[in-house]
């Protein structure tokens, strides 16, 4: 079984946005997923997706106007969106990849739509094994200082 990031070639490049009406999510209720999701659709465009469990997470999308289906065997990607998916799915037990494959419908890694969600904005990457969560708290909190309005993911 693969996982996206042995499968490059089945991923389609930046330019598959321009004719997707929507994006589906595989794997939305992940901490980065749900981010991106969310983005996406302050930004106005259709979000939808799917996950193996419900949670919390899954649930706030809901509240927010993002349908969830949960579970992978029913959830249908509309036919106009732009497919997706985590690192955490196995690319050939995936019914929404087997789906988009069949279908003609791009795929994207969740890396590909991050870059797309923030390609209007200015980005501060924090990175590493430690500390993440308090270097970026305090990068907002100066920020905020400073008299702007950032905002994170």
């Amino acid at each position: 079984m693969s996982r996206p990031y042995e499968r490059p070639e089945w991923f389609a490049g930046a330019d598959a946005a321009q004719n997707c009406t929507g994006y589906f999510f595989v794997g939305i209720g992940g901490a980065g997923m749900s981010g991106i999701a969310r983005v996406l659709h302050q930004q106005g465009f259709r979000v939808s997706g799917s996950d193996r469990t419900a949670s919390l997470v899954t649930d706030r999308l809901v509240a927010e106007g993002i349908p969830v289906t949960i579970g992978h065997a029913h959830a249908r990607p509309h036919e106009g969106d732009l497919i997706v998916v985590t690192d955490a799915v196995e690319l050939e037990e995936s019914p929404e990849v087997a789906w988009a494959r069949e279908h003609g419908r791009p795929l994207w890694r969740r890396s590909q739509a991050l870059a797309h969600a923030l390609r209007d904005y200015k980005v501060i990457a924090v990175t590493g094994t430690h500390g993440k969560t308090t270097t970026s708290s305090l990068l907002a909190w100066i920020l905020e200082q400073a008299g702007l309005a950032p905002g994170f993911l």
